[in-house]
This record gives structure tokens, sequence and C-alpha cells, in this order.
């Protein structure tokens, strides 16, 4: 789900470019400690050749989008931040072929980067030191290493990186998505601890950061493969929440007040007379705004995005990647359009949870009774 530490700089053919607050704070520390250390015109160089190198890591990713509209599959966005780029990309890659192509097709970019920018400069750099004597020749040696050595890293087989994803893809052939995830989740988790422990160890801080990274990251795609595994063959109707307070459309900010005291719901449907979906306030957004609005303001005025509406049998799996794209909540309705219940990401993680815990409770196919479900 997008950050709110990030914003939007560009579109690119339907995906959101965005950059993270903590890549801006990288250049001006970089800048600052440039000019302290070396001068103004160092400090420029310095500052060029990340923004330069961020330009290599967009076209990396740029390379991951391409591959998967080729198989018709969209990608919500990519944010750059300190690290690196990420993808989001709109699929739970049923085929492994398609993740194979797509993961490989960012380090293909970077490796023909890598030798465009070597025949600009005429060969890789004896040193790689910037400095004010530093000319454009120069400066594409060095982002000629830098993107051969962006495609190497990537292309080691440790989850997330795109060599990760290479190799969930070739065991998902092997052993079936959910189980390929996991395999490559734990080779992920543990190359990610040894970088981290190795970067504290060695004073090597931004080692250590990415170590930090490749663990959550691993974990948190191994929780989305499981949830997408779980939704496989519900529906909305399955997985909503039904028993919740409502608030309706003339209602007043007092009333939502009132149902924040007496609910613990995060997110509150708002309907109209006719109990069709209006819109949804969440429980944030009532205490923020009874700072500022009278107590007698219509909820009507205070809603500002309708949510989707999907009908009960909407697949389970298209509303998880509704609320992927940054919904709060999704509501469900029947067919004369009156209101059913409401998905949110919390609905969807405490099926995913139940469905573990049966998973855990339930004993091996081969120590069942034979006809035993």
């Amino acid at each position: 789900m997008k950050s709110k530490w990030s914003f939007t700089i560009a579109k690119v053919g339907g995906t959101v470019v965005r950059i993270h607050l903590t890549f801006l704070l990288l250049l001006i520390w970089i800048g600052v400690a440039s000019w302290t250390g070396a001068g103004a015109a160092s400090a420029w160089i310095d500052v060029t050749f990340i923004v330069l190198l961020f330009a290599c890591v967009l076209l990396h990713e740029l390379g991951h989008v391409a591959a998967a509209r080729a198989f018709g599959i969209p990608t919500r966005d990519i944010t750059l931040y300190p690290i690196g780029g990420l993808a989001r990309i709109q699929t739970g890659f049923e085929n492994p072929r398609q993740e194979l192509a797509i993961a490989s097709a960012g380090p293909a970019v970077s490796l023909l980067l890598a030798g465009l920018l070597m025949v600009i400069a005429g060969t890789l750099p004896e040193a790689l030191v910037l400095d004010a004597t530093t000319d454009w020749r120069g400066m594409a040696g060095m982002l000629a290493a830098a993107n051969l050595a962006l495609a190497v890293f990537n292309l080691l087989p440790i989850f997330p990186l795109d060599g990760g994803r290479i190799a969930r893809a070739l065991l998902s052939w092997w052993l079936g998505r959910r189980a390929g995830t996991h395999v490559a989740v734990w080779t992920g988790r543990i190359a990610g601890i040894l970088f981290a422990v190795y970067g504290l160890t060695h004073g090597q801080i931004l080692l250590a950061v990415i170590g930090v990274f490749v663990v959550f990251a691993a974990s948190a795609e191994s929780v989305a493969v499981d949830l997408e595994d779980v939704l496989s063959g519900k529906s909305a109707r399955d997985v909503m929440a039904s028993n919740l307070v409502t608030l309706v459309d003339a209602a007043t900010l007092a009333d939502a007040e009132q149902a924040v005291i007496r609910s613990d719901q995060h997110v509150f449907p708002v309907l109209d007379a006719l109990a069709r979906p209006k819109g949804v306030i969440t429980r944030n957004d009532i205490i923020a705004v009874s700072q500022r609005a009278p107590a007698d303001t219509p909820l009507r005025d205070l809603i500002a995005d309708t949510p989707p509406v999907v009908t009960g049998n909407e697949p389970a799996r298209h509303v998880l990647s509704l609320i992927e794209g940054g919904q709060a909540a999704v509501l469900v309705a029947d067919a004369t359009g009156r209101f059913e219940g409401m998905v949110t990401l919390e609905n969807l993680s405490e099926v995913r949870l139940l469905d573990r815990n049966h998973r855990s409770a339930s004993p091996p196919a081969w120590l069942r009774p034979e006809g035993a479900e």
C-alpha cells in the first residue's frame, strides 16, 4: 500500500512513480557532507551521480513493468527508496513463467545500461572515485560500474531480490507457489540476517539496512502469498464483516462521535435512507474533524471519496487487490444495491490467521483415518 511518506513525481503509461522522503534526505546528506568536505563542485558531482544512478534504478524497475505489461499485468506504482526501487505488480503469478520473465527483465535492463555506458566511457573506471575533476566520460564509467553491480547484486538468489524471485518461480514449477514461496522466503530471511550482522559488526550500516529490509520484505511476501492462497475460491460475501455499526449520510458528526465511543470499529460504512452505500468514514477522521467542525455537520459533507462497492459474489482475491491499491475498505452490496457488509485488511488478515490455525491443528494426510477430511 502507498506510504504516506512518498510523493508522486511522474506517471509512466499508467504506472505512478513516487519518491520516498528518505531518498530526498539522502540527497541532502550527501550534498552537505560533500560540500563541507571538498567544496561545492564536488557536492554537485556527487548529487548529480546519485540522481543519474536512481534514474538507472527507475529504468530497471520500468523493465519489470514492461515485461508485466507484455503479459497484460498492470503495475500500480514504482517507489524509489535510498536502497533501491520497488515496483508493485498486480498479480499472484499463477504462472511461474510470468514471474521468471518479469523478474529477469530488471537485471537485463541494468546489464544493457552498463554496456551502453561502457561504450560511452570507453572502459570501466580503474578507481571508483568521484571528485571535482570528474568529466562526463568518468561519470558514464562510474554509472556503468554501478549498473553492473546492481545487476549482479539483484541476481543473487535471495528473496525478495530479483534473483530470489527467479528462484521462487523455478521452485513453484516443482513445489507449487505457496511452498516455493516459503522456501524462498526462508532463504531471504537467513541471508538478510547475515547481511545485518555482518554490516553491524563491520561498520557497514547500508548493508545492515539492506539486510533488515530483506528480512521484512521476505516476511511480508510470505504473508501476501498465504493470503492469496486462502482467498482463492472464496467470495466477498465469505470474508466480509456484516455485524457492523453503520451511519446514515443524514447523520451528524455528533452521531459519528457516539459511534466511535460505543464501538471499536476503525471504519464506518455510511449509507443513504435506502441502505445503499454512500461512502465510509474512519475512526481517525471522525476524531480529527471533531476538533474543527461543528457537531451538527452532516456526514455527507465529510465523506471525501466513495470506496469501491462490489457484489457479494465478487472473488475475494479481487477485493484484496482493491485494498492493496490503497482502499481503506471495500463495501459489499446485494443485487438491489443494498448494503450487505464490508471488507477491510483486518478482515482478510483474520481469515488468513484462522486458516493457518486450522492447518496447524489438522494432522498430516498420511495420519488421517481413510476417507476422513
